[in-house]
């Protein structure tokens, strides 16, 4: 079986930023979309503000 090729140069870390700001708005109840959860590429830090 062949290993599956990782996309990221080793040694590098994949970093998901996010805020949160449209006015009173809240944010979704899911957020599954919004944090990209569903993604193939694992995230290894998220910043969340």
């Amino acid at each position: 079986a062949q290993a599956a090729l990782h996309p990221r140069a080793p040694g590098r870390r994949l970093l998901h930023m996010v805020t949160w700001n449209v006015a009173t708005a809240e944010p979704p109840e899911d957020v599954t979309a919004l944090l990209q959860l569903n993604d193939q590429s694992p995230i290894d830090l998220y910043v969340i503000g």
